[in-house]
């Protein structure tokens, strides 16, 4: 996705402060073109239940106290159940605020300006935009101008970057499980693939030396000293691998215009099945079933969302 000048005024971003939700909701400011001092970033720790008094009540206390009030920013964006009633409030407040949902918040979408969600969330309103993956960081021409000082640094021939996630609600991810990726890995190695491979925040530790126990020397994995190569990685590959507990990382992965691969792990997918299958469906990703062949990848690109925030910025401003 392209860089564009920065729109005057100022972005809020609402999280509970997990990665992969600040990843999505600064994505999405970042590509509409707000940087830098131009972001204000938040992180709510309390329960989104108890911010419902937020928005039922209008709370000026509670708002004194997340320090929100005029001058009212230009865009709202939040994502994740701990923000979605503050930035309903702002948007019951505010006439001047483009207040955004980043993922499907269950409740009052005529709460917000718009809401981006995704396919697998099966949600049609006419403030909805539906995107194919999510909102994220990645932009590829900045990832290709890495390249060359990523490939020098990984290694020569062919790259498989490998990006490795954790368990979550829908997926189990422990030894047993990184055991059998492990030994994918060391096939993979064996038949010419420069493998190299990084972990998430997610990934447990006794999962990792599972899975480097069973990957063997020739298969690289991130010791977790200095900065995570997680970008360098992206840049490098001829190939990705990405576990598929993750829509985020998988919509990263799938953003590049690169085969990506996805290795199954055991669970109860619910929509996370949808989404990955939505992916695999459109030529964006296949399933891994043990070798990394060269086909044409769709990327995945949230311009719609982009598009539309854009013109409700233009709208107002």
């Amino acid at each position: 996705m392209s860089e564009t000048v920065a729109p005057k005024g100022r972005a809020l971003i609402l999280t509970d402060g997990k990665q992969g939700l600040r990843n999505q909701a600064l994505g999405l400011a970042e590509a509409v073109g707000f940087n830098g001092d131009a972001i204000d970033e938040r992180v709510l720790e309390r329960g989104w239940r108890d911010m419902l008094r937020v928005v039922m009540r209008s709370d000026r206390k509670r708002f004194r106290e997340l320090k929100l009030g005029k001058p009212w920013p230009d865009l709202v964006v939040a994502a994740g159940h701990a923000a979605f009633p503050v930035a309903a409030a702002i948007q019951r407040a505010s006439e001047t605020s483009i207040v955004v949902a980043v993922q499907n918040p269950g409740f009052g979408y005529d709460r917000f300006d718009l809401v981006v969600a995704g396919v697998h969330d099966d949600v049609t309103r006419s403030n909805v935009v539906v995107i194919d993956g999510a909102c994220h960081r990645i932009v590829p021409d900045k990832i290709e101008a890495r390249r060359p000082q990523a490939r020098a640094r990984f290694g020569e021939g062919r790259i498989a970057s490998v990006l490795i996630g954790g368990p979550n609600k829908r997926f189990r991810f422990d030894e047993t499980v990184a055991r059998a990726l492990g030994a994918q890995l060391r096939t993979l190695a064996a038949s010419g693939w420069n493998v190299r491979a990084t972990a998430s925040r997610r990934t447990p530790e006794a999962t990792l030396r599972a899975l480097q126990e069973a990957a063997g020397p020739d298969v690289w994995l991130w010791d977790g000293s200095g900065d995570n190569p997680y970008f360098e990685l992206l840049a490098a590959a001829d190939a990705l691998l990405v576990t598929a507990d993750s829509i985020s990382m998988v919509s990263e992965a799938a953003s590049l215009g690169r085969p990506v691969y996805l290795a199954r792990l055991p669970g109860n997918p619910g929509k996370y099945g949808d989404f990955l299958d939505h992916v695999v469906a459109r030529g964006s990703a296949r399933w891994f079933e043990g070798t990394l062949d060269p086909y044409a990848q769709v990327p995945l690109d949230f311009a719609p969302a982009v598009a539309a925030v854009r013109a409700e910025l233009t709208r107002v401003q």
